[in-house]
């Protein structure tokens, strides 16, 4: 069985009238994505509850969890000014199941790298 790596065509999750609520991701969280993730992909750090990505090329990357009512999912931003974090894409993923997680960052890692010419 294989998966094909997320496009990154802008893909957000409608948050119109509801909050989305973020979910705290801790160090089993990025020991699960550590054991799977490219190491020349760049470093994955923890920082607040969240996933802090330093690509080889680019800027950084922060990965999230947020809950709207409709679901889970995972949230791509980049870093577009020292102060400002744009959302690239919110992918849907099981809030209980850290691998699922780990997995989904996994390929929109790889599919930002590759975006970028890494």
């Amino acid at each position: 069985m294989s998966t094909s790596a997320p496009t990154l065509a802008p893909a957000t999750i409608s948050t119109a009238g509801c909050w989305a609520v973020h979910r705290q991701m801790d160090a089993r969280h990025h020991r699960a994505l550590l054991a799977i993730a490219d190491p020349e992909l760049g470093e994955v750090a923890l920082s607040d509850g969240d996933l802090l990505w330093h690509p080889e090329s680019g800027s950084d990357v922060l990965f999230t969890v947020v809950h709207v009512p409709h679901g889970d999912y995972v949230r791509a931003m980049e870093r577009s000014t020292p102060r400002h974090w744009s959302t690239t894409c919110d992918r849907p993923v099981r809030l209980d199941d850290r691998d699922d997680i780990a997995r989904e960052i996994n390929r929109l890692m790889g599919a930002l790298s590759k975006r970028r010419g890494a």
